[in-house]
């Protein structure tokens, strides 16, 4: 018996360390860019925002888009029991960006939740836009993010991260302008991660299958002996 025991703990144990493997995802506000963002081309990015709140609904977000790198068009997708609203300034002076000449660009997009609505503690909500043409001039795009919630408080994701520094507390969120050849961004990584996380699983149960079977076996085996 003492042989079952160990086949059914070793094969318990194994299925749980690997059923238990699963990617980890920020807190932070962040912004991820659906495909490619290549300069001279439009980008799809979707924006993460999380509710960090333990009593408070998040029922607003407002994103700033660099003056020094102005854009041509954005635009936004419906997002239920939400309110888009893109904002435009008119710039010093006109702008080449490729084949366009720029006098005015947008500068926010905002995202109001209906009366009643909002993202609840716990959950977070995604945003998706359409920018662009993206700058050839520089190779991240800062997107400073205002949050707001239902009880008053604001919280500014305006801090740049800065490469070899530690994680500001609220970074900005940003994206990489380069070629279709850049790596994944972080919401494919996920995926992946969660593809992973699910593969490894299907193993841990298998293997927990065949120690049972074994152990089984085993039991059977001695039985037949003891007779």
């Amino acid at each position: 018996m003492q042989t079952v025991r160990s086949g059914l703990s070793a094969a318990v144990l194994t299925g749980a360390v690997l059923l238990g493997v699963a990617p980890v995802a920020s807190a932070h506000v962040r912004a991820d860019v659906w495909g490619s963002a290549a300069p001279g081309h439009y980008a799809t990015v979707v924006l993460r925002v999380p509710n960090e709140q333990e009593s408070a609904r998040s029922t607003g977000i407002v994103l700033r888009l660099p003056a020094e790198h102005p854009l041509a068009e954005v635009s936004t997708q419906p997002v239920p029991g939400w309110r888009a609203q893109v904002t435009k300034r008119r710039l010093p002076q006109p702008k080449r960006e490729g084949k366009l000449t720029l006098t005015e660009a947008p500068s926010t997009v905002s995202f109001t939740a209906d009366p009643g609505a909002g993202t609840p503690p716990g959950q977070f909500q995604t945003f998706w836009l359409s920018l662009g043409p993206l700058p050839p001039d520089t190779d991240v795009l800062h997107l400073p993010t205002e949050q707001r919630y239902d009880n008053g408080r604001v919280v500014d994701w305006a801090t740049p991260a800065r490469a070899g520094a530690a994680e500001p507390d609220h970074p900005a969120p940003q994206i990489t302008v380069a070629g279709t050849s850049r790596p994944r961004t972080t919401a494919q990584d996920e995926r992946t991660g969660d593809g992973i996380a699910r593969l490894l699983g299907g193993l841990g149960v298998g293997i927990g299958v065949l120690g049972l079977g074994l152990a089984i076996g085993v039991l059977l085996r001695q039985r037949r002996v003891n007779r």
